[in-house]
Parts: structure tokens; C-alpha cells; sequence
């Protein structure tokens, strides 16, 4: 069934309505990002670009450190959550409910909580060779990110593998020492 013109305008009059209190903290930041100061008005009063000046040219090491903090943080989570999820589906182990619970937990702990968690937790633990606690290292960053983001790639492998056939892992399983065997020669 088609919408008229009128109909099409009204879904899309619905999903504002719907999305725009969604999207208003997003609209403010952006805003403040433009603004050299803003306070008691309902939009700023002077904009500048120079926010972006300061991080683009004078600190871009800040945004490559956020950009390898966060790859590595995703490289983890796909490593940690592809066999979480292998475990949870096909694996024949006791307590698989538990290893469930436990890598969905960080979704009902507010990030700030679970964040001054990991600090008071890691700030006795020194990292080998380098003899300082791991929170005065960038290492703690990408253990958080990873964790905070575990239950979503664990969700998501979990329904990749579901849609896998078993038959497909057998196979590989069985090829596994054919391949090895010919390639070894």
C-alpha cells in the first residue's frame, strides 16, 4: 500500500516528534562545539571554530590515541565475545548461564559506576616491566571500552553463529587436517 504525499508527510512529522527529544543532547553538543561561551541562553551568543582549530591542529595526538584505544578495544571485544558466544551456543560446558549473566552484566551498571569500578579495582595491579598501577596506564582505557561494549558483540556473535549451520563447523572441523597435511609439504 502506498502513502500519498500527505501520508508520507505525516510519517515523517511522527518520526520527529518521536526522535527529536532522542537527538536534542546530540543537538546541544554539536552547538556547544561552535560556541565560545554559552550559559543562561537558549542558543549561544558568539560562535567560533577555533574548538576545532585547538583539537585538529594543535592536539590531534588526542583524537589518534582515542582512535587506537577504541581498535583495540573492538579487536578484543571480537576476540572475547566470537568465543563467549561459540561457548554460550555450542559449547557443552556447566555454568554456560553464568558465562551469559556475567557478559551481559556491564549493561545494567551505568558506565560511570562500572568506570570508578575498574579504577578502584586495577589501581593496586603494576604492569609487569614497567612497575606503575595499570590505572596510570592507557591500558585501563581499552580494558574498560572493551568491557562496556562486550555485551553487544557477544548479542551480535551469538545471532551470527545461531544462523550458522552445524553442519558448516563440522565441515571445517573435518578439512582442518586435510588442509594442514597439504600445506605442510
Amino acid at each position: 500500500m502506498a502513502l500519498g504525499a500527505g501520508g508520507t508527510l505525516a510519517v515523517w512529522a511522527l518520526a520527529i516528534v518521536l526522535l527529536g527529544p532522542a537527538l536534542l543532547p546530540h543537538v546541544g553538543i554539536a552547538l556547544l562545539s561552535v560556541s565560545k561561551v554559552w550559559s543562561f541562553s537558549p542558543l549561544p551568543s558568539v560562535y567560533t571554530l577555533s574548538n576545532y582549530d585547538e583539537i585538529l591542529f594543535r592536539a590531534p595526538h588526542f583524537i589518534w590515541n582515542t582512535l587506537r584505544y577504541a581498535l583495540l578495544a573492538a579487536a578484543l571485544d571480537v576476540g572475547l565475545g566470537a568465543v563467549i558466544a561459540w561457548v554460550l551456543l555450542r559449547g557443552r560446558t556447566r555454568g554456560r548461564q553464568w558465562l551469559d549473566a556475567i557478559a551481559t552484566m556491564p549493561l545494567a551498571v551505568p558506565g560511570v559506576v562500572l568506570a570508578v569500578g575498574y579504577l578502584r579495582v586495577f589501581h593496586g595491579w603494576s604492569v609487569p616491566g614497567l612497575g606503575e598501577p595499570l590505572t596510570s596506564t592507557w591500558l585501563i582505557l581499552v580494558i574498560v571500552y572493551a568491557m562496556r561494549r562486550l555485551p553487544y558483540t557477544v548479542r551480535g556473535a551469538y545471532g551470527t553463529l545461531q544462523q550458522q549451520p552445524l553442519s558448516l563447523e563440522e565441515a571445517a572441523q573435518n578439512l582442518g587436517p586435510i588442509a594442514r597435511a597439504r600445506f605442510s609439504r
